[in-house]
């Protein structure tokens, strides 16, 4: 996995980064979405074919 400095911070992450916070969609975070496990499971398969492994 490629990873860079982010910012000025001297903190160390990888290039690509992905948001998973409204996978379950439960109470709270409901209002932000909630997705099918069909659409997560296409996401994540995307997600994987993108990093180097």
């Amino acid at each position: 996995m490629k990873m860079r400095f982010l910012g000025n911070s001297g903190v160390n992450v990888s290039e690509i980064y992905f948001g998973a916070m409204t996978f379950g969609g439960r109470e709270y975070w409901k209002a932000i979405g909630e997705p099918e496990q069909k659409e997560v499971s296409g996401l994540v398969s995307i997600a994987m074919e993108e990093i180097e492994l």
